[in-house]
């Protein structure tokens, strides 16, 4: 067989190959660019830091915003990874989502092989999902628990089909572990296992206890773990759906009396007003389709999990998350492909399902290749996401004089920064995001212009007007595009300890 030696075949190791530098060139060029952000790589990067310091996660980047990384989520798989940070530093978060989307591309082939498709089906079906849009997405924007989580998905499905329940039971743990929200996506998976087992007692009872753990988990964690980390004033911040009311009890009391209503939902915009992003649900389903999401209206037993995920997407308060940006689609990009590759030999006879698979694969690759530089995300910057863009691979900073500002920050320091610069100073007890502020801060570094979140350049023009009028800042290093301030006070407390 071509690609094979010895027994060996070389070509799932070929394409993970070849993507894994395509992620790369979009995920680790950001970064080395700067076009990383506090919200939120500076922010896992500091848990991360915490806990391989042995410590719980204390949140400083957004003063008063919570007091724990786990009063906002649940995500203790971030206590396995936080060694890796000793070798990999500010890369490391990176680096292994990047490895996790890899590794669930060889489940997704585990999986198709399981079902008996022939090998090149099951290339094809590697490929298709390498190539799904909720990645690129995802890859563009920082780091997220929910991508390593979802890549375990068709891990589970292999386990599932070939009967290896302490491996089921070790990927469910391990997708639960990353956040809460995935429960949620893990209870339906179960339901829909669960129904297509029901012939077979093991299959049919290992759904169910999907499901049941999967709803005690997100209720426990959501209802009791959580709350544990917060204090009075923060609440659980991720139920943003108040055309579904303000309660869970609410939500499930609109379901029932206005099915129609929210279902509508799902295509139009339901929000007062005008909005800039009015296109996002069209552009959503366009690349949903192209990616083979009608393959649902073939077996419809798969809206078992695509309604209520498609349900939660849509009908959340802010139009981002309804498109294709950041990683608010990546729960689908493993479901489309297995529910598309594992039905190829329904299709047509008159093209072999090999031919189905290749075509299939192409309009995926091709669509989200024509989506990274025709999105309709007002908010989306091109040279995020397009490697195919020349101002990609550009600096927009200059790198070295921000590298030698950095360099005269001694690592133990209290630091304040904009959201560009955050990410590459984040490991380290105390970090802020400015214009927050804390007291004790010993350097602020102030981007001039542009990426100013989470106020415009005028508010960070005016923060910066504001400190050099303060006497104990001094402007250590100064360029057009920033400024490094030392806080002369806690310069000389620091100097007079350690003399």
């Amino acid at each position: 067989m071509s690609g094979q030696h010895h027994g060996i075949d070389f070509r799932p190791h070929a394409l993970a190959f070849v993507f894994s530098l395509f992620y790369a060139a979009i995920s680790l060029v950001n970064h080395l660019h700067f076009r990383t952000n506090a919200l939120d790589l500076a922010y896992y990067n500091q848990a991360l830091f915490d806990f391989s310091e042995f410590r719980l996660g204390s949140y400083t980047l957004w003063p008063g915003a919570f007091p724990h990384v786990f009063a906002d989520h649940f995500e203790p798989i971030l206590l396995l990874i936080a060694p890796f940070r000793y070798i990999l530093g500010t890369w490391t978060l990176l680096l292994l989502q990047i490895l996790a989307v890899i590794a669930g591309g060889f489940g997704m082939k585990r999986y198709l092989e399981s079902l008996h498709c022939s090998p090149w089906v099951a290339l094809l079906g590697m490929a298709h999902f390498y190539s799904v849009f909720g990645i690129y997405g995802a890859l563009s924007f920082d780091f997220h628990t929910s991508v390593v989580g979802v890549m375990f998905l068709p891990w589970i499905f292999w386990a599932w089909e070939s009967r290896r329940w302490k491996w089921f039971m070790i990927f469910l743990v391990v997708m639960l572990s990353c956040t809460e929200k995935l429960a949620f996506m893990a209870a339906f998976t179960g339901m829909f296992l669960a129904l297509r087992g029901r012939a077979e007692k093991e299959k049919l009872w290992a759904g169910i206890a999907m499901t049941a753990a999967s709803a005690i988990y997100l209720v426990v964690v959501i209802g009791l773990i959580i709350p544990s980390f917060q204090t009075k004033e923060t609440v659980y911040r991720h139920f943003n759906y108040p055309i579904l009311g303000k309660t869970s009890l609410e939500a499930l009391k609109t379901l029932v009396s206005h099915p129609f209503q929210l279902f509508g939902n799902l295509f139009v915009n339901a929000q007062p007003g005008p909005l800039p992003d009015k296109y996002a649900k069209e552009e959503f389903w366009i690349l949903l389709v192209f990616a083979g999401g009608f393959m649902a209206l073939r077996r419809p037993s798969w809206l078992i999990i695509l309604l209520p995920l498609l349900m939660a997407k849509m009908q959340i308060q802010r139009p981002g998350p309804w498109g294709i940006n950041k990683h608010y689609s990546i729960e689908f990009a493993p479901l489309l492909t297995i529910a598309l590759y594992e039905a190829l030999e329904t299709l047509s006879k008159r093209l072999s399902a090999r031919t189905w698979g290749l075509i299939f694969f192409l309009l995926a690759l091709g669509s989200t290749i024509v989506s990274f530089s025709e999105r309709q995300y007002i908010h989306m910057n091109r040279a995020e996401l397009d490697p195919f863009y020349p101002r990609h691979w550009r600096p927009w900073l200059d790198e070295g004089q921000v590298r030698e500002a950095m360099a005269m920050i001694e690592p133990d320091a209290a630091v304040g920064a904009s959201s560009a610069f955050a990410p590459h100073l984040s490991m380290r007890d105390t970090l802020v995001l400015l214009p927050n502020m804390l007291p004790g801060l010993e350097y602020l570094m102030v981007l001039k212009q542009r990426n100013s979140f989470p106020v415009n350049d005028g508010k960070m023009g005016e923060f910066l007007d504001a400190r050099r009028k303060e006497v104990w800042w001094e402007s250590i290093y100064e360029t057009s595009q920033f400024v490094l301030l030392r806080n002369r006070v806690v310069a000389r407390r620091k100097l007079r300890l350690v003399e």
